[in-house]
This record gives C-alpha cells, structure tokens and sequence, in this order.
C-alpha cells in the first residue's frame, strides 16, 4: 500500500510539473506575443504607393522594382530592420542597435497591431505624418530659437545666392524668399556683435527694417570689435581689447583700433577660424600676417572704422533649397512636431503594403 501510495504521490507530481509546463508554454506563445507593439523590432517588406494615382515609387522587394522602372543597382533589397516607435521616445535594446526608428511616422503607427506572417495595407497616410508638408507662398514656418518666418515667395531655376555658392556650388535652384516675422517696431536687438541689444527697431515696412543703434557706455573704450561679412558670412573678430569710439555724433560713430605689435586677430569663415598676428601698424592702416608652412600671407585693416548709426536692412532674405531642407531636416529630427519639408515626397499621401517577416517581442526585455 505504501507503495501505491508513493506511485500516486509520484504521478500527482508529474501532472503537476506537465500542466505547469503546458501553462509556461501556452504563456510565452500566446497570441499577444504574435502581434506588433511599441518597442518591438520588426523585419518587414514593403511597397510604396501614391495615394493619389496607386503609382509605385519604392520597394524593398528587388522583382517589383524591374517590373516598375524604378530599380537601383547600387542599394540591396532587403527587408527593412524597423524598430517600432511612433513616438520617438525609445532606444532599440542592446543586441539590435541596426533596427531604426528612423521611419515616417504613419508606417510605424500602421505597423502597430500587425502580426509576424501578415500582409497588410497602411494609409493612405497624409503628408504630416509622412515626409511633410510642402511650404507654399503664404505658409509661415515657426524655425524654433530662429524664430518665425513667412513665405513671401518661391522662384524655380534661379543662381545660387552668393553667400551660399562656396557650399552649394554655383548652379540653378529654387529659392525661397522668406520674410523675417520677430521684429517690432521699438524692439531693440543685437545688431553690432559687441554692443548687445544697443539697437532698436524705428520702422518697419513689407520688405525693410531701420535702426538705430547707440552702444552702452561700457563698450565704448577698449573694448573687442567684430564684423560679419553679409556676403561670405565671415566673421572677423579684431585685437581683443582694442577698439575705442573716437567721436560719435546723431550720424556716424568713429571708431579707432590700436593693436600692438603681435597681437592677435581671427577670422572664422565656413572653411574654419584662421589667426593673424599684426606685424606693422601706420597712422592709417595695420598690417597683420599668417604663416602656412614656408608661405606666408599677409592682409591690411583700417585703422578707423565708420559705423552708421542709422542703418536699413532687408528683411526679406534669399535662400536656396538645399539650405532650407537641412534646416527642416534638423528640425523634423529635433522637434515631432514640426510638419515642413522639401523632401520629393513632401506634401504626398502614401499608401504602404507591408509584410511582417519577422517579430522579436524586444517590448518584452523592458519588462
């Protein structure tokens, strides 16, 4: 008897041991570890379509892409490595660093409820949470810490503006007039680099701005001066400590730089800073000089310098696309919420096809 008892003690222990089994193995492949969810990395294949006409214009899958004229020797098609956050606030875990989230908004949130093996269709997904909004004339563009700015005009084929060819190149493009929008007529502003907020806004019209500037009494004697070329957008800083207001009256401010010998000036252009160190000084002019291996090369400044106190400016400023779309392009990384862009796609509803090949469940190792 004992020994029965023992034999069904054993068994009860055994189906115990199965039904805890079968509860472990029901739990890890229960339907909710089959679905899609934020935080999760996905292998998926894709067909994007316009909305507006079905026209294929990517696709991860290589046959599609000859059957539809689009095809591109010098990329591999595979599926894309997707890490799933619609809302731009996780990392993929360690282990799947080459999974991104790097992908329009509105496939990521489509992507969210699908299941490994399933094909689907997401969209049509409209232009915000695609590649952006085109800007028209009329559109006004909040750039953050830059500030506002409306379109006031948009002219295809023109010449790369001067300040912007050494970047750009010296070629056609489309230029966006945009109209600075955070002046007011009796805000002051840093106009002048080393006379902070010394000037104010007297007057403004639809394309101008005036000023007049009156520098504080603490930078009036031997203080640092700085000018920025509006054409190359070099910025020169002078001798520090070196620069005085010879006489200022309601018009003109005089000021008088005197260096000594070697000491030192910068010039900080998109190339880098350079540094010259004065080596004559006359009653008119002072001589600086920089040495590059075995050349040496030498520029000449003014001794004085006059500075309008009443000064007009342009407000409405010339800037190529290629400019414009880095700037949207830091700003759609840095700020979800801002919608602009001059991507070819800006301004499209897309539709995807999806197919899900694979799922890791990476929303689990936060658990």
């Amino acid at each position: 008897m004992q020994l029965e008892k023992n034999g069904i003690a054993a068994i009860a222990v055994i189906v115990c041991i199965i039904g805890a089994s079968a509860f472990l193995y029901i739990k890890y492949y229960s339907p909710e570890d089959k679905i899609i969810r934020a935080g999760d990395c996905v292998l998926v294949n894709y067909i994007g379509k316009y909305a507006s006409n079905g026209t294929i214009f990517d696709t991860s899958y290589e046959s599609v892409a000859k059957e539809n004229g689009i095809y591109d020797a010098n990329r591999s098609y595979e599926p894309l490595k997707i890490f799933v956050d619609p809302d731009g606030t996780r990392y993929p875990p360690e282990g799947y660093e080459d999974f991104s989230s790097g992908y329009i908004e509105g496939l990521l949130k489509g992507l969210v409820g699908l299941k490994e093996g399933e094909k689907a269709t997401i969209g049509p997904i409209p232009p915000e949470e695609a590649y952006g909004l085109y800007p028209e004339v009329g559109t006004y563009i909040n750039l953050s810490y830059m500030g506002t700015f409306k379109i006031v005009g948009i002219e295809k084929n023109q010449p790369v503006p001067e300040a912007y060819v050494s970047t750009y190149g010296n070629k056609s493009t489309t230029i966006f007039k945009m109209r600075d929008e955070n002046l007011k007529v009796g805000d002051t502003i840093t106009f002048y680099l080393p006379w902070e907020n010394a000037t104010v806004i007297t007057k403004i019209n639809e394309t101008k701005v005036w000023l007049y500037t009156t520098p504080p009494e603490d930078k009036r004697e031997n203080f640092t001066w700085v000018e920025v070329d509006e054409k190359s957008g070099n910025i020169t800083y002078f001798w520090e400590n070196a620069t005085s207001i010879e006489m200022m009256n309601e018009s003109v401010i005089v000021l008088n730089h005197h260096p000594e010998l070697n000491a030192t000036m910068r010039i900080l252009s998109m190339a880098g800073s350079v540094e010259y160190k004065v080596v004559n000084i006359t009653n008119q002019k002072i001589i600086v000089e920089r040495t590059e291996g075995n050349t040496s090369y030498q520029k000449s400044f003014n001794a004085t310098t006059i500075v309008e106190r009443n000064q007009s400016r342009d407000i409405i400023y010339d800037v190529p696309e290629e400019y414009l779309a880095e700037i949207f392009r830091y700003m759609r990384i840095f700020d979800p919420t801002f919608k602009y862009s001059l991507d070819k796609l800006a301004g499209e509803s897309l539709i995807f096809e999806v197919e899900i090949v694979k799922l890791y469940k990476t929303s689990k190792m936060s658990e």
